[in-house]
């Protein structure tokens, strides 16, 4: 169940922001961007870019959310004997920077054998991004300082011992599989670091290591709350947005749902129920089904030009992914500036289409959204609806094409 709710709420998509500097895109802007796809036991890095000033406003509009990791240069980061430490958080960051009120800073430990790196950023600085961002419509789900996400790959990458590893805009200092001292440093030239079988430059070290604790707390930091906050708000804003019922309500149901399949007239009554609606509805669904079908073939013929995808490939394929579960009431490209007139160009918004439906069985929802994923021709697929009405789900999907 909690894997299904986190597909709902997150998709299979995750993002990973370093940012580096400017509080808005008019104030030198800059950070490294990287997507990521997830599969059953671990991700797939797709696509790594740099971005700089207004860039980022357009870029904004393919992310739904993001780890962020500050990386400026507002983030201080003080080397200490881990020796001389303490188990208490607070007390090690007052040791490292004394005379600060925590209460004003957010900060985050690195231990490292023998050593402990300790970041800190002032909360009003941290905040302030995490709002730009959220501004641009990009939901902020967790956060990270410093170089602390690239540490857990190191073990991961191929290299020499005793020499120095580019992780933008860190230059790291490391024995064996320890790091041993930092600097803050610019490097312009790309270097490439072997993983396994994949080739990774210096600028994604970190939102590499970061995609492994996308949703994951924080360790030995003050971000707990934060994040948590964070976290909750997308969701409930995620919940507003599909209908979907809160934990205790989707609990409720399941043991109603519980009762009646014990109960056998109850489970008798409602099968033979679904089955005279099932009979008289079948007909009058293929019929509107065919012409919907032949509908969507007329208006994919006419995008086409702009699309340069075959719309009955499209329409075929799509089809042949819907689950026999479930009743599909609308297939069309979605969504257009103005009503179709014979003879006039379409112009589209965006290249995607709209599948609506109807299910008893929600798991046939989670089989569509898998099904349509692994499409060639699918960029994603995000669940727009989802709601419960006398036990039927209906449900709208919004498939973007590549």
């Amino acid at each position: 169940m909690q894997n299904i709710w986190e597909k709902i709420v997150y998709g299979s998509h995750m993002h990973t922001i370093a940012h580096i500097k400017g509080n808005s895109a008019q104030d030198g802007f800059e950070c490294f961007i990287n997507k990521a796809k997830k599969n059953k036991d671990s991700f797939e890095n797709t696509a790594s870019i740099h971005i700089k000033g207004e860039a980022i406003i357009r870029k904004a509009k393919e992310i739904s959310h993001a780890h962020l990791i500050l990386v400026s240069e507002q983030v201080l980061i003080k080397k200490v004997n881990a020796a001389n430490s303490t188990k208490n958080l607070s007390t090690q960051v007052n040791q490292a920077f004394p005379n600060l009120n925590l209460e004003e800073f957010y900060y985050q430990i690195l231990n490292e054998g023998s050593f402990s790196y300790i970041a800190i950023v002032r909360k009003q600085y941290a905040e302030s991004i995490i709002n730009y961002y959220e501004s641009l419509g990009i939901a902020i789900i967790n956060l990270s300082l410093g170089f602390s996400c690239a540490s857990i790959i190191f073990p991961l990458i191929e290299k020499k011992s005793n020499e120095k590893l580019y992780a933008s805009p860190y230059i790291l200092d490391f024995t064996g599989e320890q790091i041993t001292d930092f600097t803050y440093e610019r490097h312009s030239e790309t270097i490439y670091y072997a993983i396994g079988t994949e080739q990774v430059q210096s600028s994604e070290l970190i939102n590499i290591g970061a995609f492994t604790k996308y949703l994951e707390a924080s360790e030995n930091s003050n971000l707990d709350n934060l994040t948590h906050k964070l976290k909750q708000a997308f969701s409930q804003k995620k919940i507003l947005v599909t209908g979907i019922p809160s934990g205790f309500a989707i609990l409720f149901i399941i043991l109603i749902i519980n009762t009646l399949v014990f109960t056998s007239y109850y489970n008798k009554l409602e099968s033979i129920r679904i089955n005279q609606q099932q009979e008289l509805t079948r007909l009058h669904q293929s019929q509107d089904l065919q012409k919907a079908i032949d509908s969507l073939k007329v208006q994919l013929s006419q995008i086409q030009p702009q699309s340069g995808l075959n719309p009955s490939k499209i329409t075929n394929t799509i089809i042949a992914h819907i689950p026999e579960e479930i009743k599909l009431s609308r297939l069309a490209y979605q969504p257009l500036e103005k009503q179709i007139a014979p003879e006039k160009p379409l112009n589209l918004l965006s290249n995607s289409v709209i599948i609506s439906g109807s299910t008893r069985d929600q798991t046939a929802i989670t089989r569509l959204i898998n099904n349509l994923e692994t499409m060639k021709f699918t960029q994603e697929a995000i669940l727009n609806n989802l709601q419960l009405n006398k036990g039927t789900y209906e449900f709208a999907i919004n498939l973007r094409l590549e």
